[in-house]
């Protein structure tokens, strides 16, 4: 019933692509000008509401500069924080704010990658310009990397990379054809002519490269996910073959995250879906646990778990596990390979 009561916004969502037109256009022209700041910026972004895998590309890059002894800082404007204007998260040593300040995705690829790198930064502003320049002048920088940059114009990037979620445009290709609020698209297909490179997230399936990008005759990478574990608070790892499980999770698309659970043989029992960036409340805790066995594991993703470590009875009383996945380039990795060694020779 949803979707078809989305269809009475259609004419809003021709407002909104005219908005969108009428915008790309004047920086196109020159009229609105782009800023180029004194390192390399790499946005990474898509034109799709949600679940296209940003975040983990983004830890993913971040790793791949790090392990190559960069320096690098993370710009983002954090989606859903509590805090304003500029929030400085992590200085190289240590994490300056909470989740709630920062909003829980570059909360989670924070915590992520300290874990093993201590040579980036990173930082939270609606003015990504503002926040590059502030953190190119404190610190010593090869690459700045924009989280979700793509229609953030205002900063000039010499790597412009957009994320497809092949699975969910195959299961929603009318919302995935129509602009926001009646469909799911930020910008149409046709925007993806400004992008350096597109990178088709076929998360657990196998997709061939979809019409509508080879339509645009653009580089195409493709990347699939793939479970690594389950772990808990301590950082444990889960060892038995097979689980009963509650899952819960407040992710845009969930198909993917119960398929590599399937992986791992994980038999689920129930299955939550909250709200994406949902906010979790003592309730919500409560109605988690209302589900729970003696028997059960509880599962959720990565992204959530830094929400929940808030609630320290539940995550050391409690089977609490999350699931860590990796990223792995399948087709053309060596075309996204070439741009980013063009960014550390330039």
């Amino acid at each position: 019933m949803f979707k078809y009561l989305r269809l009475l916004l259609l004419p809003l969502s021709l407002l909104y692509a005219l908005h969108i037109c009428i915008r790309n256009k004047l920086y196109d022209l020159g009229f609105l000008k782009s800023i180029r700041v004194s390192k390399p910026v790499i946005s990474i972004g898509n034109i799709s509401t949600g679940g296209t895998g940003k975040t983990p590309f983004v830890i993913f890059l971040a790793e791949y500069f790090l392990k190559k002894q960069k320096s690098i800082a993370i710009v983002s404007r954090g989606y859903k924080r509590d805090s304003k204007d500029l929030l400085l998260v992590y200085d190289g040593v240590k994490t300056l704010c909470s989740v709630k300040e920062c909003g829980d995705e570059l909360f989670m690829a924070t915590e992520k990658i300290k874990l093993h790198y201590k040579n980036f930064f990173v930082a939270a502003c609606n003015d990504r310009v503002k926040a590059a320049e502030i953190l190119i002048k404190n610190y010593s920088l090869d690459v700045v990397l924009l989280d979700d940059g793509f229609q953030h114009r205002r900063i000039s990037r010499d790597l412009d990379i957009v994320l497809i979620d092949a699975q969910d445009f195959h299961k929603n290709k009318i919302a995935n054809s129509v602009l926001l609020p009646c469909g799911n698209l930020r910008e149409s297909f046709s925007a993806l002519r400004r992008s350096d490179v597109v990178i088709q997230n076929n998360k657990t399936s196998s997709y061939q490269a979809l019409a509508k990008i080879k339509k645009i005759k653009k580089e195409i990478v493709t990347i699939n996910y793939k479970s690594a574990a389950l772990v808990n608070h301590p950082g444990e790892l889960l060892k038995t073959e097979k689980d009963n499980a509650v899952v819960f999770s407040g992710i845009a698309n969930t198909d993917s995250f119960y398929d590599l659970l399937s992986d791992l043989n994980i038999n689920i029992k129930e299955k939550i879906k909250f709200k994406d960036h949902q906010k979790y409340t003592l309730k919500d805790i409560n109605f988690i646990l209302s589900k729970f066995k003696s028997d059960y594991i509880l599962i959720t993703t990565e992204k959530d778990f830094v929400k929940i470590k808030e609630f320290e009875e539940f995550i050391n009383n409690y089977p609490v596990y999350y699931l860590k996945l990796n990223i792995i380039l399948s087709e053309n990795s060596d075309i996204l390979e070439k741009r980013l060694e063009q960014i550390l020779n330039a």
